[in-house]
Protein backbone atom coordinates (compact mmCIF):
# COMPACT_ATOMS: atom_id res chain seq x y z
CA UNK A 1 0.00 0.00 0.00
CA UNK A 2 1.27 3.53 -0.70
CA UNK A 3 0.76 4.92 2.61
CA UNK A 4 4.22 5.02 4.37
CA UNK A 5 6.11 7.49 5.40
CA UNK A 6 7.16 8.77 2.46
CA UNK A 7 4.38 10.94 0.12
CA UNK A 8 1.97 8.57 -1.57
CA UNK A 9 1.85 9.18 -5.34
CA UNK A 10 -1.70 8.11 -5.44
CA UNK A 11 -2.91 8.68 -1.99
CA UNK A 12 -5.13 11.30 -3.18
CA UNK A 13 -7.09 8.49 -5.34
CA UNK A 14 -7.46 6.02 -2.98
CA UNK A 15 -10.01 8.00 -0.57
CA UNK A 16 -11.85 9.99 -3.23
CA UNK A 17 -13.96 7.36 -4.88
CA UNK A 18 -18.00 7.62 -4.67
CA UNK A 19 -20.65 5.45 -3.69
CA UNK A 20 -20.10 1.60 -4.32
CA UNK A 21 -23.40 1.19 -2.64
CA UNK A 22 -25.21 2.57 -6.29
CA UNK A 23 -23.95 -0.88 -7.35
CA UNK A 24 -21.83 1.11 -9.95
CA UNK A 25 -18.67 -0.02 -9.23
CA UNK A 26 -17.14 -3.29 -10.03
CA UNK A 27 -16.14 -4.33 -5.93
CA UNK A 28 -12.49 -6.09 -6.86
CA UNK A 29 -11.60 -2.88 -9.15
CA UNK A 30 -12.80 -0.62 -6.52
CA UNK A 31 -11.32 -1.95 -3.86
CA UNK A 32 -7.98 -2.46 -5.64
CA UNK A 33 -7.85 1.05 -6.39
CA UNK A 34 -8.73 1.95 -2.57
CA UNK A 35 -5.01 -0.40 -2.00
CA UNK A 36 -2.88 0.88 -4.71
CA UNK A 37 -4.45 4.04 -5.25
CA UNK A 38 -5.47 4.25 -8.96
CA UNK A 39 -8.65 5.88 -10.50
CA UNK A 40 -11.60 4.18 -9.81
CA UNK A 41 -14.08 4.04 -12.54
CA UNK A 42 -18.02 2.94 -12.41
CA UNK A 43 -19.67 0.87 -15.01
CA UNK A 44 -19.06 -2.51 -16.54
CA UNK A 45 -15.67 -1.92 -17.16
CA UNK A 46 -13.43 -3.90 -20.12
CA UNK A 47 -10.29 -2.32 -19.74
CA UNK A 48 -8.98 0.80 -17.69
CA UNK A 49 -5.64 2.65 -18.54
CA UNK A 50 -4.07 5.63 -15.92
CA UNK A 51 -1.12 7.58 -16.29
CA UNK A 52 0.13 10.42 -14.35
CA UNK A 53 2.36 12.97 -15.53
CA UNK A 54 4.45 15.89 -13.42
CA UNK A 55 4.72 19.18 -14.37
CA UNK A 56 6.95 18.56 -17.11
CA UNK A 57 4.76 16.46 -19.20
CA UNK A 58 7.42 13.33 -18.18
CA UNK A 59 5.62 9.82 -17.08
CA UNK A 60 5.73 8.88 -13.60
CA UNK A 61 3.03 6.19 -13.48
CA UNK A 62 0.71 3.87 -15.86
CA UNK A 63 -1.24 1.29 -15.18
CA UNK A 64 -3.69 -0.95 -17.22
CA UNK A 65 -6.44 -3.21 -16.53
CA UNK A 66 -9.16 -6.07 -18.17
CA UNK A 67 -11.84 -7.38 -16.46
CA UNK A 68 -14.59 -9.91 -17.94
CA UNK A 69 -17.92 -9.14 -18.45
CA UNK A 70 -18.89 -10.77 -15.27
CA UNK A 71 -16.64 -8.14 -13.19
CA UNK A 72 -13.82 -10.52 -12.99
CA UNK A 73 -10.67 -8.72 -12.91
CA UNK A 74 -8.36 -10.71 -15.31
CA UNK A 75 -4.85 -8.72 -15.47
CA UNK A 76 -3.66 -5.66 -13.95
CA UNK A 77 -0.37 -4.18 -14.10
CA UNK A 78 1.45 -0.84 -13.14
CA UNK A 79 4.37 1.01 -13.10
CA UNK A 80 5.13 3.19 -10.47
CA UNK A 81 8.26 5.35 -11.96
CA UNK A 82 9.31 7.68 -9.05
CA UNK A 83 9.06 4.38 -6.62
CA UNK A 84 10.56 1.86 -9.12
CA UNK A 85 7.59 -0.18 -8.40
CA UNK A 86 5.76 -2.55 -10.70
CA UNK A 87 3.17 -4.88 -10.43
CA UNK A 88 1.99 -7.75 -12.65
CA UNK A 89 -1.61 -9.54 -11.92
CA UNK A 90 -3.20 -12.31 -13.58
CA UNK A 91 -5.91 -14.53 -13.03
CA UNK A 92 -6.28 -18.19 -12.52
CA UNK A 93 -9.43 -19.26 -11.59
CA UNK A 94 -10.29 -18.22 -7.99
CA UNK A 95 -7.00 -16.44 -7.86
CA UNK A 96 -5.00 -13.67 -8.80
CA UNK A 97 -0.97 -14.70 -9.14
CA UNK A 98 2.11 -12.41 -10.06
CA UNK A 99 5.32 -10.49 -9.33
CA UNK A 100 5.83 -7.04 -7.24
CA UNK A 101 8.97 -5.46 -7.34
CA UNK A 102 10.56 -9.40 -8.52
CA UNK A 103 8.65 -11.05 -5.31
CA UNK A 104 6.29 -13.44 -5.89
CA UNK A 105 2.47 -12.23 -5.00
CA UNK A 106 -0.61 -13.88 -4.95
CA UNK A 107 -4.27 -12.84 -3.50
CA UNK A 108 -7.37 -15.00 -2.89
CA UNK A 109 -10.67 -14.47 -4.76
CA UNK A 110 -14.04 -15.61 -3.44
CA UNK A 111 -16.97 -16.82 -5.60
CA UNK A 112 -17.75 -13.44 -6.75
CA UNK A 113 -14.32 -12.61 -7.75
CA UNK A 114 -14.08 -10.23 -5.21
CA UNK A 115 -10.89 -9.76 -3.11
CA UNK A 116 -10.33 -12.37 0.40
CA UNK A 117 -6.57 -12.43 0.98
CA UNK A 118 -2.80 -11.22 -0.16
CA UNK A 119 0.30 -13.59 0.43
CA UNK A 120 3.45 -11.22 -0.71
CA UNK A 121 6.59 -12.01 0.89
CA UNK A 122 5.42 -14.75 3.26
CA UNK A 123 3.20 -11.99 4.73
CA UNK A 124 -0.39 -12.44 5.17
CA UNK A 125 -2.84 -9.47 4.18
CA UNK A 126 -6.52 -10.20 5.04
CA UNK A 127 -9.22 -7.54 3.72
CA UNK A 128 -12.95 -7.69 5.56
CA UNK A 129 -15.67 -6.61 3.19
CA UNK A 130 -19.11 -5.38 3.21
CA UNK A 131 -22.34 -7.76 1.54
CA UNK A 132 -21.55 -5.28 -1.46
CA UNK A 133 -17.84 -6.49 -1.37
CA UNK A 134 -17.18 -2.95 -0.44
CA UNK A 135 -14.05 -2.99 1.39
CA UNK A 136 -13.82 -2.28 4.78
CA UNK A 137 -10.64 -2.82 6.76
CA UNK A 138 -7.12 -4.85 6.39
CA UNK A 139 -4.87 -7.08 8.18
CA UNK A 140 -1.45 -7.85 8.15
CA UNK A 141 -0.27 -10.55 10.10
CA UNK A 142 -3.59 -10.51 12.12
CA UNK A 143 -3.18 -6.69 12.81
CA UNK A 144 -5.56 -3.87 11.50
CA UNK A 145 -3.43 -1.84 9.06
CA UNK A 146 -6.48 0.29 7.79
CA UNK A 147 -9.57 1.17 8.12
CA UNK A 148 -12.56 2.74 5.77
CA UNK A 149 -15.55 4.28 6.64
CA UNK A 150 -18.21 6.13 4.64
CA UNK A 151 -20.76 9.16 4.07
CA UNK A 152 -24.19 8.59 3.86
CA UNK A 153 -23.93 8.47 -0.49
CA UNK A 154 -21.55 5.63 -0.20
CA UNK A 155 -18.36 7.45 -0.12
CA UNK A 156 -15.10 7.42 1.46
CA UNK A 157 -14.78 10.17 3.78
CA UNK A 158 -12.20 8.61 6.02
CA UNK A 159 -9.47 6.11 6.30
CA UNK A 160 -7.52 5.51 9.41
CA UNK A 161 -3.86 3.82 9.31
CA UNK A 162 -2.89 1.70 12.55
CA UNK A 163 0.73 0.50 14.25
CA UNK A 164 1.01 -1.22 17.57
CA UNK A 165 0.70 2.05 18.66
CA UNK A 166 -3.08 2.82 17.70
CA UNK A 167 -4.12 5.02 14.89
CA UNK A 168 -0.84 6.66 13.18
CA UNK A 169 -2.24 8.34 10.40
CA UNK A 170 -6.02 9.63 8.39
CA UNK A 171 -7.35 11.06 5.95
CA UNK A 172 -10.42 12.98 5.66
CA UNK A 173 -11.98 13.66 1.99
CA UNK A 174 -14.42 16.27 1.65
CA UNK A 175 -16.60 16.90 -2.02
CA UNK A 176 -17.50 19.63 -3.81
CA UNK A 177 -20.49 17.32 -5.53
CA UNK A 178 -20.46 13.41 -4.88
CA UNK A 179 -23.01 12.83 -6.87
CA UNK A 180 -21.91 14.13 -10.21
CA UNK A 181 -18.51 14.94 -9.60
CA UNK A 182 -16.64 12.22 -7.38
CA UNK A 183 -13.19 12.95 -8.27
CA UNK A 184 -13.58 16.43 -7.11
CA UNK A 185 -12.53 16.99 -3.77
CA UNK A 186 -10.21 17.80 -1.15
CA UNK A 187 -8.15 15.81 1.02
CA UNK A 188 -6.56 16.39 4.42
CA UNK A 189 -4.03 13.76 5.50
CA UNK A 190 -2.87 13.63 9.22
CA UNK A 191 0.43 11.52 9.88
CA UNK A 192 2.36 11.20 13.49
CA UNK A 193 5.67 10.43 11.45
CA UNK A 194 5.20 11.99 8.34
CA UNK A 195 4.58 15.24 6.54
CA UNK A 196 0.98 16.54 6.84
CA UNK A 197 -0.19 17.37 3.52
CA UNK A 198 -3.56 18.16 1.85
CA UNK A 199 -4.60 17.02 -1.70
CA UNK A 200 -7.11 19.03 -4.48
CA UNK A 201 -8.43 17.53 -7.28
CA UNK A 202 -10.66 18.78 -9.75
CA UNK A 203 -11.48 16.70 -13.10
CA UNK A 204 -13.09 16.74 -16.69
CA UNK A 205 -15.78 14.46 -17.26
CA UNK A 206 -17.13 13.00 -20.19
CA UNK A 207 -20.97 12.00 -20.74
CA UNK A 208 -21.15 9.33 -19.20
CA UNK A 209 -18.96 10.31 -15.92
CA UNK A 210 -15.74 8.90 -16.02
CA UNK A 211 -13.12 11.46 -15.03
CA UNK A 212 -10.97 11.64 -17.93
CA UNK A 213 -8.50 14.47 -16.76
CA UNK A 214 -7.65 15.37 -13.50
CA UNK A 215 -5.55 17.95 -12.41
CA UNK A 216 -4.04 17.42 -8.66
CA UNK A 217 -2.35 19.65 -6.40
CA UNK A 218 -0.26 18.83 -3.02
CA UNK A 219 0.48 20.98 -0.54
CA UNK A 220 2.12 20.32 3.12
CA UNK A 221 0.87 21.80 5.87
CA UNK A 222 3.48 21.91 7.65
CA UNK A 223 5.57 23.75 5.50
CA UNK A 224 3.74 26.22 3.71
CA UNK A 225 6.43 27.89 2.26
CA UNK A 226 7.23 24.28 0.01
CA UNK A 227 6.16 24.05 -3.36
CA UNK A 228 3.17 22.45 -4.32
CA UNK A 229 3.33 19.20 -6.01
CA UNK A 230 1.38 19.59 -9.42
CA UNK A 231 0.31 16.85 -11.08
CA UNK A 232 -2.27 15.73 -14.21
CA UNK A 233 -3.83 12.19 -14.56
CA UNK A 234 -5.28 10.98 -17.47
CA UNK A 235 -8.05 7.79 -17.73
CA UNK A 236 -9.44 5.57 -20.43
CA UNK A 237 -11.49 3.02 -19.97
CA UNK A 238 -13.98 0.81 -22.44
CA UNK A 239 -16.68 -0.62 -21.22
CA UNK A 240 -18.66 -3.66 -21.80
Amino acid sequence: MFFNKKIPLLGFFVLSTSALASNFYVPVLYNLSLLYGFTPISGPVKELSVAIENEKGQAIYELEATLSQNGCLDSLQFNDKRKRSELILRRDGRTLKGIKDWSIITMSLDEKCNIVSKTENGGLEEYNTANNGLLMSTRFMGNKVSEYLYDERGNVNMTKFYSSRGVTASNVVMYSDPEHKPLDYTLINSSRYSENYATNSVCQYDERGTPRECDLTITWEDKPGKKPLRLKVYTQATFY
